[in-house]
């Protein structure tokens, strides 16, 4: 269900980012917190699984969608000297509320019954109302334009034939000139626009590849360290402590930036290539003293990296735009989420272990870090500015 809810939250993505730059973003805010409250409760009183996916997967992810694309659109819009730190105490709180939410529902599991624990999370998640009423629309317009200059502006008849429009003596290029201005406008309504800029291309790979590592590391840790020898206690451990680094990563990178002592590219290829390395190792790895050195190191790239692709994407994309931006890597992300559950799993039904799976993961990190210097090059040869 979780691997069905994010999916829908990533696919949903793109159309809640035009929604965003077009409604009032308190309103979906609110609209995501009212659903995803009533949803969780009403999953308290099901009685099949297809009932449960329903709520609690396809109607709950497409409500965290409506929460997260205008949240992370409007901490950019927001912040323009402290996001670093803004975004780096976001990541970090989600990594603190992963940790505790296990032995929470465990002791609620245990207390209440899973119905009991689905009305107490459904009442808790009901506070996201309050969360979305928070949010403000921060849509730029151009005062100086006049509501009558608007229309002025933008309105022009549509002849429907070219002897039309010699009759009133425009030009038959006129035709062509319309309907390329109709597709660049559907292009900037949607964002598909952003594809055209190259570097939001780049920072999108390394995103998705990010993503889709993250994924399959969180799916086939575990079962990795059991068919490593390890014991069921030790896996659990460095589980754990793998959690941890990843939180470190959230904070440490923000003084690091902060303070000038790397630059946002050097952050990403840095992350990047420790997570690669990492990944390519782990099949050297088979004691609990490597497989601890060799996931730290991961988890902490891995907690460096996300915020920093998040800090990349401000400086490259247009305040107006972040939001479909957003949406859009969220899409890109879910549609290559189901790809490393489906590979690991084929791969260690033909092998007997995970080893090549995780070189796999390491593989598609890399194709995210070769994307950021193909762009660093295009830049550097252009004679742009490289951040």
């Amino acid at each position: 269900m979780i691997s069905l809810l994010t999916s829908v939250r990533d696919l949903t993505g793109p159309i809640v980012g035009i929604l965003a730059s077009n409604i009032n973003n308190r309103v979906l805010g609110m609209l995501g917190g009212i659903v995803i409250g009533v949803s969780t409760v009403c999953a308290s009183f099901g009685y099949s699984v297809y009932v449960l996916s329903l709520l609690l997967s396809v109607i709950n992810g497409i409500s965290f969608a409506l929460l997260l694309v205008p949240g992370y659109a409007l901490l950019a819009q927001y912040f323009d000297t402290h996001y670093s730190l803004a975004i780096g105490l976001v990541y970090a709180s989600a990594s603190l509320g992963l940790m505790a939410a296990p032995p929470v529902a465990q002791l609620l599991l245990d207390t209440y019954g899973w119905r009991g624990t689905l009305l107490i999370i459904g009442g808790i998640n009901c506070h996201l109302i309050l969360s979305g009423s928070l949010l403000r629309h921060q849509q730029q317009v151009d005062s100086s334009v006049t509501a009558t200059e608007s229309l002025q502006n933008t309105y022009s008849p549509l002849p429907h034939t070219s002897d039309d429009c010699e009759a009133f003596g425009w030009q038959s290029n006129s035709l062509k000139s319309s309907t390329f201005d109709r597709i660049n406008a559907f292009m900037k309504f949607s964002g598909l626009d952003l594809f055209a800029n190259l570097s939001f291309l780049a920072t999108s790979v390394i995103s998705t590849s990010m993503t889709a590592l993250f994924t399959g590391w969180i799916v086939y840790f575990i079962p990795h360290c059991l068919a490593k020898g390890l014991t069921p206690f030790e896996a659990a451990f460095l589980a754990t402590a793998s959690g941890f680094s990843n939180l470190i990563g959230h904070v440490i990178y923000v003084p690091l930036l902060s303070n000038n002592l790397i630059s946002l590219r050097g952050g990403l290829y840095f992350s990047g290539i420790v997570a690669t390395v990492a990944l390519l190792a782990d099949r050297y790895t088979s004691t609990v003293t490597t497989v601890f050195i060799s996931n730290m190191m991961l988890l902490l790239a891995i907690g460096i990296e996300y915020p920093l692709c998040d800090v990349y994407m401000k400086s490259i994309v247009e305040p107006n735009s972040l939001a479909k931006a957003y949406g859009w890597r969220m899409g890109l992300s879910g549609l290559v989420r189901i790809i490393p559950g489906f590979v690991l799993g084929w791969i260690y039904d033909h092998t007997g272990n995970y080893d090549a799976g995780f070189t796999f993961l390491g593989a598609i990190q890399a194709v995210g870090v070769l994307a950021i210097a193909a762009d660093h090059m295009r830049l550097k040869i252009a004679g742009e500015t490289i951040s």
